[in-house]
């Protein structure tokens, strides 16, 4: 990620495009980095989504083409450890800065940056998942935003997060079900707000479920503007 956001932060802008170098940066350009860096470490590279603007309102959309200052990337890479086959998951949105972060993203960011930070203070051992994704998607409501819980098809369309370990996606999951959390459990936390108009806000971290609250494992800042 840090490899990632540096080449993002140092391109240049050219018409509203980002350079590195003489050439375009896109999606797949930094992908192919991304896969690189994960095979040099040890890890097999699954699931790299690099979005860009109205492209990062599909939340499972890898992204395609150049990517654009003044517009939301949605950075979302999820590793495999080679030897061991555990997985990680983690995701950041960053906007490169030259007119200005739009409005509508600097709000959606923001709200997503504390519904993160109430489902990660709800999760604790003897939780229900319901209650972790519902405490979410009341504070989006509350803000004026839809929700999968209201069958939305904008807004927060998507679980709280999964459980991740020897694969990316396993039980539980941080959604509207009844599973009490377990201390040892592993699990994603990861809402986002998508808007066809605007683009994607997502942030992820992976935690770990203790007795009297959760160890967030993910220790990757959270910094929109770059």
């Amino acid at each position: 990620m840090q490899r990632v956001l540096s080449e993002i932060e140092n391109a240049r802008v050219r018409n509203g495009v980002l350079v590195s170098g003489r050439r375009t940066l896109t999606s797949e350009r930094l992908r192919t980095l991304v896969a690189h860096t994960l095979l040099d470490n040890g890890c097999f590279a699954h699931d790299i989504i690099i979005s860009c603007g109205k492209d990062s309102a599909n939340p499972h959309f890898a992204g395609a083409g150049a990517l654009k200052a003044d517009e939301p990337i949605v950075l979302d890479f999820a590793p495999q450890l080679l030897k061991e086959r555990y997985f990680s998951d983690m995701t950041r949105t960053v906007v490169k800065v030259e007119g200005g972060v739009p409005l509508k993203v600097k709000e959606m960011f923001e709200a997503v940056l504390e519904a993160q930070r109430g489902a990660l203070e709800r999760i604790r051992a003897g939780v229900p998942c319901k209650e972790v994704h519902d405490a979410v998607c009341d504070f989006f409501e509350e803000l004026g935003y839809g929700t999968l819980r209201k069958n939305a098809k904008t807004g927060f369309i998507h679980s709280t997060g999964h459980g991740v370990g020897i694969a990316l996606h396993e039980p539980p999951t941080l959604g509207d079900n009844e599973y009490v959390l377990k201390k040892g459990n592993v699990v994603t936390v990861e809402p986002g707000l998508y808007e066809p108009e605007v683009g994607g806000v997502r942030l992820e971290d992976v935690v770990v479920v203790r007795q009297d609250g959760c160890e967030n494992l993910t220790k990757f800042e959270k910094r929109l503007e770059l």
